[in-house]
């Protein structure tokens, strides 16, 4: 898990994302409208598409000369959904086995997600 960490802090190094890409990026992935039982999933997807085409007009405008910027930056979503399933993954077996606390927001929200 380290590693796989470790590789999308290199690519995102290597890509040179700045603090704007970044905090699209956060959006981006917490604008999930594939949660279970959401109401309201079309505007989740309207918001989502929103700040794609904002990180789309950034990256045009702040950094012409890289080619395929935006389609780059994007390309990192899944490294980083891939990693965050895994750090969930790493937790709920080391709560299982009583390495973590009990009764704490994380060990609650990884049982929300289990169930």
């Amino acid at each position: 898990m380290k590693d796989r960490i470790l590789d999308i802090v290199h690519k995102m190094r290597d890509l040179k994302i700045d603090e704007n890409e970044y905090t699209c990026l956060k959006f981006l992935i917490l604008l999930n409208p594939d949660v279970p039982n959401m109401d309201c999933q079309e505007f989740v997807e309207r918001c989502q598409e929103k700040v794609q085409a904002v990180l789309m007009e950034y990256c045009i405008t702040f950094y012409p000369n890289v080619k395929d910027k935006f389609s780059q930056v994007l390309l990192r979503l899944p490294d980083i959904k891939l990693a965050s399933i895994c750090g969930e993954e790493y937790l709920y077996t080391k709560h299982l086995a009583g390495a973590l606390q009990e009764n704490t927001l994380l060990i609650e929200m990884l049982h929300s997600k289990k169930k």
